[in-house]
């Protein structure tokens, strides 16, 4: 009998020379949303269109594009600025949509002196066991997509890559 089927988690943080006001500020802009470049088969992000309300509001929803033309629906579960944002991703286009049912992204920005430390959470929640062995080697390659991002954001916020 198989256990539990445990969603598969992706932890990456990253410190950046800005105060978490203006780390939020380019995380939520345009700009912001285009230093998500991908990696390998993971797409970069295009832009994010709001459909009902914004980032800064608890139940917007949000449909992603991304460079290969596929979609994703996002749903804002927590807003607290400058401190913490949390979203319910779902609606995947891509072939993702048979290996994931949701996901979710938990982001805190935490002061650090002048700085901010940059916190991600990513939880996959797998379709079923047998989408298990992929989403593990999605992560391994989504991981990747979120160190890319993050050494844009540090090249953005300081000209130099940690």
């Amino acid at each position: 009998m198989l256990g539990v089927m445990a969603d598969i988690v992706v932890d990456e943080e990253v410190v950046l020379s800005a105060s978490p006001d203006a780390v939020w500020e380019h995380f939520h802009a345009p700009e912001g949303y285009a230093l998500f470049v991908g990696y390998g088969p993971i797409p970069a992000l295009v832009r994010v269109d709001w459909i009902e309300g914004d980032h800064e509001r608890v139940g917007s929803i949000g449909r992603v594009q991304f460079a290969d033309g596929s979609t994703q629906r996002e749903r804002v579960l927590r807003s607290e600025r400058p401190h913490r944002y949390e979203i319910a991703i779902d609606e995947f286009s891509s072939v993702f949509r048979f290996v994931v049912r949701e996901a979710r992204e938990d982001v805190r920005f935490v002061a650090e002196g002048s700085k901010t430390r940059l916190v991600r959470r990513f939880t996959f929640t797998p379709r079923n066991a047998l989408a298990v062995p992929v989403a593990l080697v999605i992560r391994r390659l989504f991981r990747r997509a979120v160190q890319r991002n993050h050494e844009g954001l540090v090249r953005h916020f300081d000209g130099s890559v940690a």
